[in-house]
């Protein structure tokens, strides 16, 4: 499974998910150091994504993601995205439920031409 970081100290890179019991939500909290918040990107591809964020770092002061915040994030103002941060494929399941899913290497890469 393919999924993208986007810290805020700007760098990028792909990672790969560490699957916990047939789910990633432990490995997602790691990486965004708490609980986890799913943001829709700004820029549409011919597939779903999301970001996934840390729901209450902006409340614990982490810092701006500049790169998320500015090619990622649907702006609302002054609104922003507060430390690093998940790029995931998202696709419905069986049961009509929104999971998770892994970016092809073709996905990664039209990610890495919008993230720039």
């Amino acid at each position: 499974m393919f999924a993208i970081k986007l810290s805020a100290d700007g760098s990028v890179n792909t990672v790969t998910p560490q699957d916990n019991n047939g789910s990633i939500l432990g490995w997602l909290q790691a990486q965004v150091g708490g609980f986890i918040e799913t943001v829709s990107p700004r820029i549409r591809l011919p597939f779903d994504y999301q970001l996934v964020v840390n729901e209450e770092g902006k409340n614990m002061r982490l810092p701006h993601n500049e790169r998320a915040s500015t090619h990622m994030h649907r702006s609302y103002g002054a609104d922003f995205i507060a430390g690093d941060c998940i790029i995931v494929k998202v696709v419905v399941n069986e049961l009509e439920e929104v999971d998770f899913a892994s970016l092809s290497t073709e996905e990664v890469t039209q990610l890495m031409r919008v993230i720039g």
